[in-house]
């Protein structure tokens, strides 16, 4: 991202190429540049002599934010329009506002526009949460309640299988859970050995899940398009701790029936094989 430096605070944005020429300006600058003349060609934004390379001081450089994934080039305005063809001097395409208020930013884009409603040219105002939100992309799907949908449907399915296994090995081995029964052990110890067997699987997937989460979640910005429309995965503390306590939960929700069935098993029954 680059920042210009000229006399006017006004800000204009020129529309580059994807080739990593243009950035999108940060309120944290990165680095301060040896502030020399610079030059950058910008194909959509041809000056009034025909040329489209732009001559400017680098100010800041800094990184680029999801919300604007093609870049852009921060400066002066009256630099920018001084530098346009006459007939399209004193136009623009857009203008940003910071309300006070988050909560009031529909009610004054509904404002703005029944200001403009009549004029030559109406505006059209949309809030920066609506019109940066990833919906947009997906023709208004909601790609957050998919997301979740999916782990969810995915959670179940783990659970189904663990469920059968665990109870398969209960069933398989009742002679020797009632063998320990009758040397001492109590169920609530029986029902911890089988809970340790259960969440060892489920605690394992799930390191192993996020490991390779965390892996792909550095490579998929590289391969990805950045004007696809998702934000860059991140893999926050809380993703690790939702997945260990999604895999205990597992572990203790499947071993629930074959607890329940350990506690009312008849002893002698088993033993005589009678049961």
């Amino acid at each position: 991202m680059t920042a210009c430096e000229n006399a006017s605070n006004a800000t204009a944005r020129l529309s580059g190429s994807q080739d990593g020429s243009f950035g999108s300006l940060s309120t944290k600058p990165l680095k301060h540049p040896n502030r020399s003349s610079s030059s950058l060609i910008a194909p959509q934004s041809v000056k009034a002599d025909g040329s489209n390379v732009w001559t400017f001081k680098v100010g800041h450089i800094s990184e680029d934010v999801p919300q604007v994934p093609n870049g852009m080039i921060a400066g002066s305005y009256d630099y920018y329009d001084r530098s346009m063809p006459l007939a399209q001097q004193g136009t623009i395409a857009e203008v940003d506002f910071i309300v006070a208020d988050p909560a009031k930013a529909a009610a004054l884009s509904q404002q703005i526009d029944r200001l403009f409603a009549n004029s030559a040219h109406p505006t059209h105002t949309t809030p920066e949460k609506t019109l940066f939100a990833v919906n947009n992309f997906f023709g208004g799907m909601d790609v957050g309640a998919l997301t979740h949908g999916i782990a969810l449907i995915g959670l179940l399915m783990i659970l189904f299988l663990i469920g059968n296994v665990i109870a398969q090995s209960v069933r398989e081995r009742r002679a020797e859970f009632a063998a320990l029964k009758t040397i001492g052990f109590s169920d609530a110890k029986l029902i911890a050995l089988v809970a340790i067997e259960a969440a060892l699987p489920c605690i394992a997937g799930a390191v192993c899940g996020v490991l390779i989460a965390a892996a792909l979640s550095d490579q998929l910005p590289k391969v990805m398009p950045r004007t696809f429309g998702i934000p860059p995965p991140v893999m926050s503390p809380a993703v690790y701790m939702s997945a260990l306590a999604s895999a205990c939960l597992l572990a203790l929700v499947s071993t629930a029936l074959p607890a329940l069935r350990l506690r009312r098993q008849d002893i002698a029954a088993v033993l005589s094989g009678r049961a």
